[in-house]
């Protein structure tokens, strides 16, 4: 297929599916856009053109729109970001990075942003951390660096410059995954904890059941319950109703742990928590506004997938009158629209990367046990 012609029916079915395409740039602007990169289209390279696929589906700022065509690689770097600044771990230490590949940090974060699909900038600046600082191809592709290049180099504060190259197969081999729920118990079973990484369930181990065997575990009903939602960034949304019920019907105190990449189903747990239980929100502001496109479904033209969006949800009491679609449905957990914030800031600690503490969670557990009073043995 030609690529004006893959160009014209990606957008042509995406617009024809998703539920409302243009609620952020006009139909006229985008059509202005893409005419633009077909232009010069036959002429781009490869990476180039894929780049510019990217680009125009950011155009969109629907965070759960997701193109497939460029397959990324990852060096062998732990990126840390605090805020709208990121670091490199180098041993125990752990510094500023100031220029990548000689290029200016600002230069490289405000490029990338456009090729982010984002509908708040905590979800762009988190992407830019897991998905661009550390890919060779990625900074290729934003002019950073070289395609075929082997590793990133970072200059940081200090003169400090750091190399970091591809894992190597046993690291790659000998990489586990953590599960995507535990649990643990606190003040002497008081303070109920569980992490809660993505909203799926585990292969022959449903979250159901293991809310079940948490619950039998404990030698009395805890007094409250730390959701810990850091990193998760979605699912299905009705995984987590087990424990939902669980802590309502036990009128459990609840409280949970968020994060920039807390997203889509991840943010959905937050403000059916809020509403359903009154839930006292902890850390930074989420990766997602209360009002979203979700529900993706996946499309492909010539081989290349990508999603579009079926359903509006509305996240908030501050129910938008003038929306030009229906929500599917609205969860009033929160009384404001834009970007998801915490009720009690928590930032995160960047000595936390090498003194092997987790300091948003000692703060929250520190803040739960004085509202409940909790008095040890």
């Amino acid at each position: 297929m030609l690529r004006k012609e893959f160009v014209n029916e990606v957008f042509r079915k995406l617009e024809e599916s998703h539920i409302y395409l243009y609620h952020d740039i006009s139909k006229e602007e985008f059509e202005r856009q893409k005419n633009e990169f077909l232009e010069g289209v036959e002429a781009l390279d490869e990476l180039h053109f894929q780049a510019g696929m990217l680009k125009l589906f950011a155009l969109f700022k629907d965070a759960h729109l997701f193109y497939e065509g460029l397959s990324l690689n990852f060096v062998n770097a732990q990126i840390a970001q605090r805020e709208r600044e990121f670091y490199v771990v180098d041993g125990e230490k752990i510094f500023k990075i100031e220029k990548v590949n000689g290029h200016d940090i600002e230069e490289v974060i405000e490029k990338a942003k456009a090729y982010i699909p984002y509908e708040v900038e905590t979800w762009a600046y988190r992407q830019i951390g897991v998905r661009f600082l550390n890919s060779p191809r990625a900074l290729a592709m934003l002019d950073f660096g070289e395609e075929n290049a082997d590793k990133v180099v970072y200059s940081c504060e200090g003169g400090k410059l750091i190399e970091r190259g591809f894992p190597t197969e046993d690291e790659v081999k000998n990489f586990k995954r953590k599960p995507l729920y535990e649990s643990d118990k606190y003040c002497d079973g008081q303070v109920l904890y569980i992490r809660y990484r993505a909203c799926r369930n585990m292969e022959n181990y449903p979250f159901k059941q293991f809310v079940e065997e948490v619950a039998q575990s404990c030698e009395s009903l805890p007094k409250a319950c730390l959701v810990d939602v850091r990193n998760n960034t979605g699912g299905s949304d009705v995984v987590i109703r087990p424990l939902c019920d669980y802590l309502k019907e036990n009128n459990i105190k609840t409280y949970m742990l968020m994060n920039e990449a807390t997203f889509s189903s991840g943010t959905f747990a937050l403000a059916s928590f809020k509403e359903q239980l009154n839930a006292t929100l902890l850390g930074t502001d989420a990766g997602q506004p209360t009002r979203a496109y979700g529900n993706i479904k996946w499309l492909e033209v010539d081989g290349k997938k990508f999603t579009t969006c079926e359903r509006y949800f509305e996240l908030t009491s501050a129910h938008d009158e003038n929306a030009p679609v229906k929500p599917h449905c609205i969860i009033k957990g929160f009384d404001y629209a834009g970007v998801i914030k915490p009720d009690i800031e928590i930032k995160f600690d960047l000595q936390d990367f090498y003194n092997k503490v987790d300091t948003q969670l000692n703060e929250s557990l520190k803040i739960i046990e004085n509202d409940i009073g909790c008095m040890k043995s």
